[in-house]
């Protein structure tokens, strides 16, 4: 049986979130609907818990320029625009 070779060549890519990164906000409804709720900045990053392990789905504050607000998110419900420099 031969190895699926472009499968085993892929790695994960993974980045730290750092304060001041600009990201798009976007959520999923029940039925997988996605809705986009514009653009914030990254103000704080949820570190470790316990035991120092490393959290699945890392949690960040951002602030929303739509609401005006920090709304604490999972990882998976932001994207990066522009990384600090």
């Amino acid at each position: 049986m031969e190895k699926n070779s472009s499968f085993e060549e892929q790695k994960l890519s993974t980045r730290e979130w750092r304060i001041g990164d600009l990201v798009k906000i976007s959520s999923h409804d029940w039925d997988a609907t996605p809705y986009n709720h514009g653009l914030g900045v990254v103000v704080s990053v949820e570190q470790g818990r316990l035991h120092k392990q490393m959290d699945l789905f890392p949690m960040v504050s951002v602030y929303n320029f739509n609401t005006h607000q920090v709304d604490k998110l999972y990882s998976y419900n932001v994207e990066i625009v522009s990384p600090r420099q």
